[in-house]
């Protein structure tokens, strides 16, 4: 951009500041909001800092680079002048004063804020009462939008914006139909707050290619999934050439959190990002912890806050209950792609140097050799194959995928690469990679129907005579000693045929439970590269029927075990998923186009977190933190004006004076409750509701059912007065 329109769009601002501009003001901070003019999204990593900072220093609000510029109605404006003492326009534009006047807003009015929401929230955190006002800048309500915008950011120079902040705003930027000067400087701004030239190259080249920046776009729907942006390897995740399995996550993304929100745009758009965080990496359909671990913060209201309507509420939680598999995000996005990158490093020895992506060079080396009409071949083991009845279409693919799979399980042998260092544990030391891993690779490709030269090259190889060439060269060095040519050639040949007196060991066949007894594995061990220990847990299991056809266990904990991850993530990478004949062969259809939708690696059902919760468990609560009253009156449930804070004491505090009177209580599902078992039910049932109802009220109509309390700590009194009421119950039941 020419410096003569950069200087005429800064007299244009200039003329419009003071054009606008009313004067400064204390404002209290209970009549200050923030909308979509805020170019950031609170962060509460950087309230904590603030407020960190507030305590150590102070807050410094009263020097011009501390101000808020907000924006005003004339009206409002006048009422606050009218009803602030000693407050007028001209002691607004006077800044030459130590303190600037206190504006009163009238009631039920706030001032829209054009940056400083963290700042904003942690003097609402940390700031005694009397002391809860800002300095704020006013402009009028009608100040072009330009002065806004520049309003808006021009304090970027001391803030550090996020990848993400400044990609949604590039993105914003270039989405508008009306390319003006002063939205091309904007952008320009934005451009330069991407520290150093290697992010900007980074970037542009993303914006080269046309199908990921179309698929990160479409998830600027939700700000709030955007905290893991990271510009600065974009030229990395670009040069794997695995387009197809990137794009495919980044519609999984989309897919899971449009199904979280039921497709609504609106929910989408206040979506925040301690929810994201909070959600991500969990698996509250099939882990019985994270759903505990999420039902907690739901009930306090964390996540989730600018939602509502309770009927919002209501469809999220059960939406998010059958939420397939782990729950991904930008931040998964990047942490997984590190799982790929070096098994792409090894596809790419299949096929020579090429501008195509891994899978539309395999596509092309597929030449169908080994391969019978109407079937492919499907590898159960590293020894056993059998043939499926399938088409041209499923050798292509589950070919494509079996290989994959191959360099999951072998990376290790293939490149020098190794998982990541366990805690307590000796890091890992990469080894020389091992031929007949690479021999074993490319046949594996051939016998998939896959052709090429290196394929070829690597399979002319005997890995045994290597193996056995390397171990007389190992044991006496070349260096210092020298074999007979002839008898050098006959001890290979000799060693060889040791090698081939060997037998396979038949394989254990076992499929790996996906949820586990005890809490499983830790939020930040379920995405990026493998653990040692998980990569060992894993790798016997990563073949195709394993993944599409896991048998999962049921269990009381239904925690993620090691190696879980991996079997959540590998589908996702592949570029599309079969559907199943009834005997449970995958197959695909014949009209499918790749990549579609992965499967999940978690596809069980925990019946015993079930039985824990019960049927109605998807109901949640429409207000947070606290248990709900019910009366029956003359055959009429009545809401109870009291309510009870969510606590095990509080409830069976109030549990033990009911029954005291004479009352029984049940739950919302129409359960009796012992006083021990009151606070589990109401909680498991997810309605935090008692109902309470007169001993003698109590008829058949009611199709009550008895609880059985499951405590042995009650006191001989309680376990009298509930085994006597049990049996009215039966008796009237």
């Amino acid at each position: 951009m020419q410096q003569d329109q950069v200087e005429i769009i800064e007299r244009k601002l200039a003329k419009d500041r003071g054009k606008y501009f009313r004067g400064t003001a204390r404002i209290r901070l209970e009549r200050l909001h923030f909308g979509n003019q805020c170019p950031r999204e609170l962060n509460k990593k950087i309230v904590e800092k603030l407020k960190d900072k507030f305590e150590t220093e102070g807050c410094l609000r009263l020097e011009p680079k501390h101000h808020i510029p907000a924006i005003i109605d004339q009206q409002i404006l006048d009422a606050a002048i009218k009803i602030s003492p000693n407050v007028s326009l001209h002691t607004l534009l006077d800044t030459l004063g130590d303190l600037p006047p206190e504006l009163k807003i009238p009631p039920n009015c706030s001032l829209e804020c054009l940056h400083g929401r963290h700042r904003i929230q942690a003097g609402r955190e940390i700031l005694q009462p009397k002391d809860k006002w800002w300095t704020v800048d006013l402009y009028l309500k009608d100040t072009s939008s330009d002065l806004k915008q520049a309003l808006s950011e021009e304090y970027s120079n001391s803030v550090d914006f996020s990848d993400s902040e400044i990609y949604q705003k590039i993105r914003q930027y270039r989405s508008y139909t009306n390319k003006s000067t002063e939205i091309m400087f904007a952008e320009k701004r934005w451009w330069a707050r991407l520290h150093g030239k290697n992010k900007r190259k980074d970037l542009k080249q993303l914006l080269k290619h046309e199908r990921l920046t179309a698929a990160f776009d479409a998830l600027l729907v939700i700000p709030g999934i955007w905290g893991g942006l990271r510009i600065g390897v974009l030229h990395k995740l670009i040069a794997m050439k695995c387009d197809e399995e990137l794009l495919r996550y980044l519609e999984h993304i989309l897919e899971v959190w449009s199904a979280i929100l039921g497709e609504e745009k609106a929910l989408m758009r206040i979506t925040d990002r301690f929810t994201v965080e909070a959600l991500e990496l969990r698996a509250p359909k099939y882990s019985q912890g994270d759903l505990i671990a999420l039902e907690a913060r739901f009930r306090n209201g964390e996540l989730f806050p600018a939602v509502q309507a309770p009927q919002d509420w209501q469809s999220i939680w059960s939406n998010l209950r059958q939420v397939e598999g782990l729950i991904p995000s930008v931040y998964t996005f990047f942490e997984d792609a590190k799982y790929l990158k070096p098994c792409a490093r090894i596809m790419k020895q299949l096929f020579g140097k090429t501008k195509l992506t891994v899978y539309q060079a395999m596509c092309r080396i597929f030449l169908g050799c080994n391969q019978s009409d109407d079937e492919y071949i499907l590898q159960g083991s590293e020894k056993v194959f059998q043939s499926i009845p399938g088409s041209l279409k499923d050798q292509v693919e589950f070919g494509y995928r079996q290989v994959w799979l191959y360099s999951w399980r072998h990376f290790t042998e293939l490149i020098e690469e190794c998982p990541r260092k366990e805690d307590g544990q000796d890091t890992p030391a990469p080894q020389e990679p091992d031929r007949n891993a690479w021999y074993h690779f490319a046949a594996l490709a051939s016998k998939l129907g896959f052709q090429s030269e290196q394929i070829d090259r690597l399979t002319l190889l005997d890995p045994d005579r290597e193996a056995a060439r390397d171990a007389l060269l190992k044991g006496r060095d070349p260096r210092y000693y020298k074999y007979d040519e002839a008898a050098f050639e006959r001890f290979q040949i000799e060693i060889v045929s040791m090698y081939q007196t060997a037998v396979d060991i038949p394989p254990t066949y076992r499929k790996p439970p996906l949820l586990v007894d005890t809490p499983g594995e830790a939020l930040e061990r379920r995405c990026g590269r493998a653990f040692q220990k998980a990569y060992e847990n894993d790798r016997d299991f990563l073949f195709l029927d394993v993944l599409y056809e896991p048998n999962f266990g049921t269990k009381a904990q239904g925690g993620i075990p090691q190696g879980g991850h991996s079997q959540s993530i590998v589908p996702s990478q592949i570029s599309s998923q079969p559907d199943r004949h009834t005997s449970g062969d995958p197959v695909l259809r014949d009209n499918q186009q790749a990549p579609v939708e992965p499967p999940s690696a978690l596809v069980v059902y925990d019946e015993k977190m079930q039985e824990a919760t019960g049927p109605d468990s998807q109901a949640l609560p429409h207000l947070p933190g606290r248990v709900f009253i019910k009366t029956w009156q003359d055959g009429t449930l009545v809401d109870s004006r009291e309510t009870l804070p969510m606590s095990r004491q509080a409830v069976e505090s109030f549990a033990k004076k009911q029954t005291r009177k004479g009352m029984v209580l049940f739950s919302h599902t129409g359960r009796a409750l012992a006083i021990k078992d009151c606070f589990d039910a109401i909680i498991n049932d997810g309605t935090q509701t008692i109902t309470v109802v007169p001993e003698d009220q109590i008829d058949a109509s009611l199709r009550l059912i008895t609880f059985t309390p499951q405590s042995s700590k009650d006191t001989e009194v309680d376990r009298g007065e509930e085994d006597r009421r049990k049996r009215r119950l039966i008796s009237h039941s």
